[in-house]
């Protein structure tokens, strides 16, 4: 919920939209109870919540003036979920990425977002240092980049990863009617949250098992630009009745019909 609350803030605030909607909430509880219908509890749930609290303030670095706070909660809080998730570690590059698009690259910026990234880590391994040495080697150092293993058996996980696939596809489709009469600062925050899934891509390769909850990381970028689409008065009939089947898969996956 606070997640979602998150999501349509970062719509409003950044005048993404002229209108002042919460669609994109709608579209991020929606996708991620479709994630996580089957269970309460997610680890990498939690650490999206960080990584969302992130985004927010790299968002919030266009034309601020000394934004060295708001540059290093920008780290820190992905340094959190990367020792949530490990694989939100990945999403350093795209930070990066990020100050360039709205700032331009000022390296000691860039200092300072690595400052607040490795911040987490170092409060971290000292703790882990004074009650057990082992611990803090076997959870922090011991990670691997390798190609993650699929369950092909797993119908559901395969439904779940094409059906995202499509979705996905067809944002890449509409993005010129996404950017169409923006400012440029919102034109681009929006390329920004499409450079977003390439690293999700890349995301996949710090994981040792894919499974269906790993899908949450594309999880805010996904409910920003759906909700934008869904907020255009184009079609308005045919979005209220494709958001309603999957409103009643929702429903379907819990009562077992499927």
């Amino acid at each position: 919920y606070i997640q979602a609350l998150i999501c349509s803030s970062l719509v409003i605030k950044n005048r993404m939209s002229r209108e002042l909607s919460i669609i994109p909430s709608a579209v991020f509880i929606l996708f991620s109870f479709l994630i996580l219908f089957d269970k309460v509890y997610s680890q990498v749930l939690l650490a999206n919540l960080f990584f969302c609290l992130s985004i927010r303030n790299l968002f919030a670095l266009y034309k601020k003036h000394k934004p060295y706070g708001t540059i290093y909660n920008t780290g820190f809080f992905t340094g959190i979920a990367a020792i949530l998730y490990c694989p939100y570690i990945v999403f350093l590059l795209f930070h990066i990425l990020g100050i360039m698009s709205l700032r331009g690259l000022k390296v000691r910026e860039v200092l300072q977002m690595l400052t607040g990234l490795l911040s987490p880590f170092f409060f971290l391994s000292v703790i882990y240092l004074y009650y057990d040495e082992a611990l803090f080697h076997s959870s922090i150092i011991s990670w691997s980049l390798d190609l993650p293993s699929i369950d092909l058996h797993n119908v559901l996980l395969l439904t779940k990863f094409g059906i995202l696939l499509i979705l996905c596809s067809f944002l890449f489709l509409i993005q010129p009617k996404l950017l169409k009469k923006k400012k440029f600062d919102v034109i681009k925050k929006i390329e920004l949250s499409y450079w977003f899934f390439l690293f999700a891509v890349l995301s996949i390769f710090f994981t040792e098992k894919l499974s269906s909850e790993h899908l949450l990381i594309v999880s805010l970028p996904f409910s920003l630009l759906m909700g934008l689409h869904l907020e255009a008065k184009e079609n308005v009939i045919v979005k209220s009745f494709v958001f309603s089947l999957f409103l009643l898969l929702y429903f379907a996956l819990i009562f077992g019909i499927f």
